[in-house]
C-alpha cells in the first residue's frame, strides 16, 4: 500500500460545529517507522515536532502479527486481533465464502462480507453515539463498506481518491503518499525515505493552518500514527516457492488467528529490494509503527513508553464519549496520555445483565442483532424504583376502596332486604290494609 489514510470523526460542515460532540482525526501513514523521525534533527521536522511539543508522542506502538496494511488498520479501528475481526492479511482466502480477497481489487474494499464479521470500527462506535455524530472515512481499508448497517460518510471524490493516484498534495490533506512503498523499494535508511518524510512534514504544516484557519487547532484531537514499520534487507529473499511445494506451508503458531478460518496458508512475502514487514513485531522491532496525538484531551510534551495498537481503538472511544464495543484493549494502557485522567474504577469490567434484541437500520432490509449489557447495579436500582412505585400505587388504590366502602351519602337510604318465608304474611297485611280502606 502506498497511502496515507484519514478517517475523520467530526461534521463535513464548519458551519455544523456548535454543540457538537469531541472531534478526533485519525491519520495513519502506511509504514511510517517509530524511529523515522529521529533521522532528523528537529528543525527539519518542524511541523512533527509542533504535535509533538503539543501533545504526546509513544516510543513504539506494538502492533499485530502479520505486520501488514490490512490487518493492522483493522485493528486499529477495532481494537481486536485479526483472529476476531477476520482480516488476516492484505490477501486471504475465506473457506466458508469460497472466495478470496485482494487488497488491490477495489471493488471489494466496499463488499461487507470481508469486514463485517463482528468487530466493530470506530465509525460504527461513533454513529451509534447518537444521531448528531457524523463520521467520515477516507482511504482506509475497509472503510467504504458497511458495517452493522452503518457506513461512515464518504468525503467528497472518495471512490475517485481510493482508485487512482493522480491526486496533487494541495487537493487534500490525504495525500497519496508512498512512504511504504519507497521504503519497500530503497530501504528505511534511505535518501528516498527521508525525502518522503520531509514531503509529509510539509503536508502536516498545511493541516495545521487550514485547521487553524477555521478555528479548530485547539479543538481538534488528532491522532498520527501508521499500520507497521519496516526492515532492512540487504541480501533479498529467498523466494519458497522455488523450493517448496505451497501444500506443505503451514500458518504459524502465533498468528492469532487460531479461531478463524480466514488465515492464509502462510505469511507472504513477496520479493522486495531493500525493505520488508510483516514480520512478528514482539520479535522484530523494526515493524512497530510510531503515535503521536495532539489536542485539548492529551497532555503537552510527554513521551510514552510503547502500548499496543488494541489499545488505541479504547482510547478513541473515551475522546469521542462513546460506549467501546468488545475489544482486546484497554485504556488503563493510554490513560496516562490523558490531560483527564479517567479513574481506575471506571476501568473495570463491571458484572453485566445481558440481552440481545433485532435492531433496524436505514430500511427493514439491514438489520442486526444488537446486544445490551447492564450493569448489576444499575438493574438493582431500577428494580428497586419500580418495587417502590408499584407498592405506592397499590397502596392508593387500596385505600380509595376503603374509603368509598365507608363513605353514606345524605340521599342514600338503608333499606331491610325482605324475608322470603314472610311472604303470606306480608300479603296477609297488604289485603288487610285494602280493607282498612274501604271502611273511609
Amino acid at each position: 500500500m502506498e497511502m496515507l489514510h484519514v478517517v475523520v470523526y467530526f461534521p463535513l460542515s464548519i458551519h455544523e460545529l456548535v454543540n457538537e460532540p469531541p472531534l478526533l482525526l485519525l491519520i495513519s501513514i502506511d509504514g511510517f517507522r517509530h524511529d523515522y523521525l529521529d533521522m532528523f534533527e528537529e528543525n527539519e521536522t518542524a511541523n512533527f515536532q509542533y504535535f509533538i511539543k503539543n501533545g504526546v508522542k509513544a516510543k513504539q506502538v506494538i502492533n499485530v502479527f502479520p505486520s501488514s496494511t490490512f490487518p493492522n488498520h483493522m485493528t486499529l479501528l477495532t481494537g481486536v486481533y485479526p483472529e476476531t475481526h477476520g482480516v488476516t492479511h492484505n490477501n486471504f482466502y475465506d473457506p466458508n465464502l469460497n472466495d478470496t480477497f485482494y487488497m488491490n481489487i477495489f471493488y471489494q474494499n466496499l463488499e461487507p462480507k470481508w469486514f463485517d464479521n463482528g468487530a466493530e470500527p470506530i465509525w460504527v462506535t461513533n454513529q451509534k453515539g447518537g444521531p448528531d455524530r457524523k463520521s467520515g472515512s477516507l482511504m482506509w481499508p475497509g472503510g467504504l463498506t458497511t458495517v452493522k448497517c452503518i457506513q461512515p460518510k464518504v468525503l467528497p471524490h472518495a471512490y475517485l481518491y481510493n482508485t487512482t493516484k493522480q491526486i496533487t498534495y494541495k487537493q487534500r490533506i490525504d495525500y497519496i503518499i508512498k512512504m511504504d512503498e519507497i521504503g519497500h523499494q530503497y530501504g528505511p535508511a534511505s535518501k528516498e525515505v527521508k525525502q518522503e518524510i520531509l514531503k509529509i512534514d510539509k503536508a502536516l504544516g498545511y493541516l495545521k493552518r487550514e485547521l487553524e484557519a477555521h478555528g479548530l487547532l485547539n479543538k481538534m484531537n488528532i491522532i498520527i500514527t501508521a499500520d507497521h514499520g519496516m526492515v532492512g534487507i540487504e541480501n533479498g529473499f529467498i523466494n519458497l516457492d522455488d523450493y517448496l511445494k505451497p501444500d506443505i506451508y503451514t500458518t504459524p503458531v502465533n498468528l492469532s488467528a487460531g479461531h478463524n478460518m480466514v488465515t492464509p496458508q502462510i505469511v507472504p512475502k513477496k520479493d522486495r529490494k531493500r525493505g520488508a514487514h510483516g514480520y512478528d513485531p514482539a520479535k522484530v522491532h523494526e515493524v512497530r509503527p510510531f503515535f503521536i496525538a495532539s489536542g485539548p484531551a492529551f497532555k503537552k510534551g510527554l513521551i510514552s513508553n510503547p502500548f499496543h495498537m488494541v489499545d488505541i481503538y479504547s482510547l478513541m472511544c473515551h475522546i469521542l464519549k462513546v460506549k467501546p464495543a468488545p475489544n482486546n484493549g484497554s485504556l488503563e494502557n493510554v490513560m496516562h496520555l490523558l490531560v483527564h485522567e479517567p479513574e481506575k474504577t471506571q476501568l473495570f469490567q463491571t458484572t453485566t445483565i445481558t440481552c440481545k434484541y433485532i435492531h433496524f437500520l436505514s430500511s427493514p432490509n439491514c438489520w442486526h442483532t444488537e446486544t445490551l449489557q447492564f450493569p448489576y447495579h444499575h438493574f438493582f436500582v431500577v428494580l428497586v424504583t419500580a418495587l417502590v412505585i408499584g407498592v405506592f400505587v397499590i397502596g392508593v388504590i387500596r385505600q380509595s376502596y376503603i374509603m368509598s366502602r365507608h363513605r353514606t351519602p345524605q340521599h342514600r337510604m338503608l333499606v331491610k332486604p325482605v324475608n322470603i318465608s314472610t311472604g303470606r304474611r306480608t300479603h296477609s297485611l297488604l289485603s288487610s290494609d285494602e280493607e282498612d280502606d274501604d271502611e273511609f
